[in-house]
């Protein structure tokens, strides 16, 4: 209830939000005469310090959606659980506005310059399929001004994404991506951009396109990649860049991952790169010769833990190329 420009019939305007709501065992589609929704379960807007909050979407059917399935802008504390999405243009979407939109505005109308964190975000046990646009679930801060935080999404099933990631994260603080199985991407599998204390762990991913999972883009500190499987991946298998530290890749498995490989245009198994520092990579399998290497640490990372790794006949080039700084190779300890 921000203004009539958001909602015209209602009454006052007292910035009243939607708290305590549960929405469960519903059908949104297509009806004989019209096409679908443009959104299933959606917010409008919002208003600098009130928050959405304890939104529960459990056990419906979204099908048809000509934008998201689900889009929650500022909400806290939220469970969507047990969905299924099928032939929708995106699929789940958290989000904060940007500090520039009307939406970060204060109750008179004035700028505040700041975007309201939120946290305490559930996504779990939900079989989206068929997405034509953007990514299968996304989670999203504000680069440079707020992060959204304790984020779980886990044992998830999502099955041919056409043109995104399967899940996106970005400026996300404490998460865990767990025991999701995603089968057909036109991009990323995973990706995890600008977001800090996370684990990507037990995660099986198939027919990628892109990387199958990708860290990017610096701050990405204190996270770990672990016990994945990974087959049938265009790009790297799991790709580390940016100004990151304490990234721990181990006991993962990897088969037949970068497969769109060429001499000039290189992707490997596992792959350290700009600016990568005080992390680790061990204990994982590589199998294939489609990719150029199967573990490439470059020069533009240093003091990378790399040992107890299978990588045998793996890759064109060579099957380990460790270029890195002040590299660590052995179990010992560092004093």
């Amino acid at each position: 209830m921000r203004s009539a420009g958001n909602f015209g019939a209602f009454g006052s305007y007292d910035q009243t939000v939607t708290r305590n709501v549960i929405i469960r065992g519903n059908y949104f589609g297509r009806s004989s005469k019209l096409g679908g929704w443009a959104r299933a379960v959606d917010s409008h807007t919002s208003t600098d310090g009130v928050w959405y909050s304890v939104i529960r979407i459990l056990d419906n059917v979204i099908e048809d959606t000509t934008e998201y399935a689900i889009s929650g802008n500022k909400w806290y504390d939220t469970r969507i659980s047990g969905n299924k999405i099928n032939n929708c243009a995106s699929g789940i979407r958290i989000m904060l506005p940007s500090v520039t939109s009307v939406y970060t505005q204060d109750a008179n109308g004035n700028p505040t310059g700041r975007v309201n964190k939120t946290k305490h975000h559930v996504i779990t046990e939900n079989t989206i399929t068929n997405i034509s646009k953007n990514h299968a679930i996304q989670v999203y801060g504000r680069k440079g001004y707020q992060t959204i935080d304790d984020v779980t999404i886990a044992n998830n099933v999502i099955n041919n994404v056409i043109a995104r990631h399967g899940i996106h994260v970005s400026d996300v603080y404490n998460y865990t991506i767990a025991s999701n199985v995603i089968d057909g991407t036109g991009h990323h599998g995973i990706l995890i951009t600008r977001s800090m204390y996370g684990a990507v762990n037990a995660n099986v991913l198939r027919r990628i396109k892109g990387n199958g999972v990708r860290v990017e883009e610096g701050g990405c500190n204190n996270v770990t990649v672990a016990n994945n499987i990974l087959k049938d991946i265009g790009f790297s298998g799991i790709s580390v860049s940016g100004d990151s530290r304490r990234v721990r890749v181990f006991f993962n498995t990897l088969v037949d991952v970068g497969t769109r490989a060429t001499e000039s245009d290189g992707y490997d198994g596992i792959i350290f790169l700009s600016g990568v520092a005080r992390s680790m990579c061990a204990f994982n399998d590589i199998t294939g010769q489609g990719m150029r290497y199967g573990i490439y640490l470059t020069n533009t990372c240093s003091q990378i833990s790399s040992y107890g790794n299978y990588v045998k006949g793996a890759g064109f080039s060579d099957s380990y190329n460790d270029n890195s700084i002040d590299k660590i190779s052995t179990t010992d300890n560092v004093v």
